[in-house]
């Protein structure tokens, strides 16, 4: 992929940008996502992942994402994401994340850096 193709597909979702959470309130678990689309997200954690493997060794049906922010440049949802899953981390939530992968929108990472 040309580079002027990867800023053109990131211009146009340009403040589409969600960060969303993913709550076990019973057993204080959460993970924190970024993605510039919720619903195709939610039906990814549905099938596999972490989200996934956590709610279903558990046996209780995935809930549904919580937004937290929404509208957000790419560079806002990054460091966004990482305040929010410290906000949850630094209150004794057990997190799902794993933290090297933070603030880093790793759909994207993976479909325009590999190529």
């Amino acid at each position: 992929m040309k580079h002027f193709e990867l800023f053109k597909n990131l211009e146009h979702m340009k403040n589409n940008f969600i960060i969303y959470v993913y709550k076990d309130i019973i057993n204080r678990t959460a993970y924190v996502g970024l993605t510039n689309n919720l619903k195709q997200r939610h039906s990814g954690h549905k099938r596999k992942g972490t989200v996934y493997n956590y709610f279903n060794n558990i046996n209780i049906n995935i809930p549904n994402p919580e937004i937290i922010f929404d509208n957000l440049s790419l560079e806002e949802a990054s460091q966004k994401e990482t305040e929010v899953y410290y906000i949850f981390k630094n209150d004794n939530w057990i997190m799902l994340n794993n933290v090297y992968n933070l603030g880093m929108v790793g759909t994207y990472h993976k479909k325009f850096w590999n190529k």
